[in-house]
């Protein structure tokens, strides 16, 4: 049970459910091959360590520790661990809605969540908040998912106010 003493909101209240999750998730920054002679990028994404296993002259490697703009979390192409990415706007509406219909299903998606939540992305409180209080709602009224443990939603509702 997650004690505060303070009142949350329901986008620090779903963060704080979400943490000790997302935590377990393994990702990795994104890299693409890149033909070193003529400029031409893979249109694939893979993590840095399959990405240099593929790596054969004049491909190299390329990208940066940095989180890409996107309306999805792709995976890595050859091995499919999560690859980092900034959610925009419309991605984080849309990960919502699915997490409001079918939950959280694995680390992946609480590390997803978490992480535009936490202020990577495009997230705002004007456009998703309405959507985190509808999700937070539904975790409260005894919706658990697979990948949490009950007492993870033993946080009382008047611990929380919808602002």
């Amino acid at each position: 049970m997650i004690e505060t003493g303070v009142t949350m909101t329901a986008k620090e209240t779903l963060k704080a459910l979400l943490e000790p999750v997302a935590v377990r998730a393994k990702t990795a920054y994104a890299r693409w091959l890149e033909n070193d002679e003529t400029g031409e990028q893979s249109k694939d994404l893979y993590c840095s360590n399959c990405a240099k296993s593929l790596a054969v002259e004049p491909w190299m490697v390329d990208g940066w520790d940095d989180d890409i703009e996107s309306d999805t979390f792709p995976r890595c192409k050859k091995c499919g661990v999560l690859l980092c990415h900034s959610l925009s706007e419309t991605g984080i509406f849309q990960e919502l809605q699915h997490y409001i219909e079918y939950g959280f299903s694995c680390a992946d998606d609480a590390w997803i969540a978490h992480n535009f939540l936490d202020g990577i992305g495009d997230y705002e409180d004007a456009i998703h908040g309405a959507l985190v209080k509808q999700l937070v709602d539904k975790l409260h009224n005894g919706r658990v998912n697979k990948c949490f443990s009950r007492e993870a939603f033993e946080i009382k509702k008047s611990e929380w106010n919808d602002d």
